[in-house]
């Protein structure tokens, strides 16, 4: 039979109960991150849509000119081809 201390069986439970809370706590952080960046990314694709059609508005009320909806489209960075 093996006789433990008091010291080591307090200190034993003392970091399983620590090491049990720091696990909780990064499941929750780790849960909210997640939740936090799909808002934020649904908001981005809803601004982004709605761009989209606020361009394709004035391509249309342009009467479909090309050029028109590639000058719409250079201050994004991007080329249409």
């Amino acid at each position: 039979m093996t006789h433990r201390s008091i010291r080591t069986r307090l200190t034993t439970s003392y970091l399983l109960l620590v090491l049990l809370c720091l696990v909780c706590v990064a499941v929750f952080v780790t849960w909210r991150l997640q939740v936090q960046y799909t808002e934020t990314y649904g908001r981005v694709i809803v601004t982004q849509a709605r761009l989209i059609a606020r361009m394709l508005e004035e391509y249309a009320e342009d009467g479909g000119k090309t050029g028109t909806l590639s000058q719409l489209y250079v201050p994004v960075g991007r080329r249409i081809t």
